[in-house]
């Protein structure tokens, strides 16, 4: 099986690492993406009903600026929040890819 894709938001700081190709979710309909990474923007603007709508169970990630909050009605929604920080995101990267293979597996 081809490897799938890391849909990401253009809004997002970058603040993980991955091997695997990326692409915009605005170029996306998530059919060979296995995680996406949202920016809290993208939230209030309806990008995680978008996704929840294909029905695939793709994993969300939300990436935050320091001061940014991902609001409390949404956490239950998505897979892990990545704050930017240089030092964090090979950490990032490893939690994402994690999610990325389960999700998969379960193909």
């Amino acid at each position: 099986m081809k490897t799938l894709k890391i849909a990401v938001s253009r809004a997002c700081p970058e603040c993980f690492t991955t091997s695997r190709d990326i692409v915009d979710i605005t170029a996306s309909d998530y059919i060979d993406v296995a995680a996406v990474v949202l920016a809290v923007s993208d939230i209030f603007n309806g990008a995680i009903e978008e996704i929840e709508a294909t029905g695939f169970g793709i994993p969300v990630f939300i990436a935050t600026h320091k001061e940014e909050r991902v609001p409390a009605e949404f956490l239950s929604r998505i897979h892990g929040v990545f704050e930017y920080s240089d030092t964090s995101n090979a950490y990032y990267g490893r939690q994402l890819e994690a999610a990325a293979q389960k999700y998969e597996i379960q193909l």
